[in-house]
């Protein structure tokens, strides 16, 4: 009755939620400490509407996930990079950023309630989390020269708790 509920207000919920954060940015600021567990919490329910062996058709078949995460972390970030650029280089390595990193955790889960292909998404989002760190450190230097300094053992003990405790 519940899951119900949710699916049937999504939208609302959904769009209310962006409006109270933007009417009122710091309202959520004491529960920032929860947000790591939500986000295991949503990725976990988003494991349990899948079948694994579901997604075990996209893992023998990695050229699919493999094209797909190409186009996400590389294709249609240096797209937005140059579309960008013409408007100015700061304007266009904060855009390059943004393209650059992984779909949301969140991101099955949404999948989900909209009845699209859950385990896609999910064979997609874990695998580019696992790629974006290298993605994003190639485009920088590629793209603008820059090298950025990323602490990988801790990116990727992160996304070990994001995606072993859940499953």
């Amino acid at each position: 009755m519940f899951k119900k509920l949710i699916e049937k207000n999504f939208a609302f919920i959904f769009i209310a939620s962006i409006v109270v954060a933007l009417l009122i940015p710091g309202s959520a600021k004491g529960l920032s400490f929860l947000l790591e567990g939500i986000l295991m919490v949503m990725l976990y329910f988003a494991f349990l509407k899948v079948d694994f062996s579901e997604v075990a058709v996209y893992i023998k078949k990695p050229l699919l996930i493999l094209y797909l995460a190409f186009g996400y972390l590389v294709l249609i970030p240096i797209i937005i990079f140059f579309i960008f650029s013409y408007l100015g280089q700061e304007l266009a390595i904060a855009f390059l950023l943004l393209a650059a990193l992984p779909p949301g955790v969140a991101s099955p889960a949404f999948v989900g309630i909209i009845r699209g292909n859950t385990a896609l998404s999910l064979a997609l989002t874990t695998v580019c989390h696992l790629i974006a760190p290298f993605t994003m450190i190639a485009l920088f230097y590629v793209l603008t020269s820059q090298v950025i300094d990323l602490d990988l053992t801790s990116i990727f003990y992160s996304l070990v708790v994001f995606i072993a405790i859940p499953l």
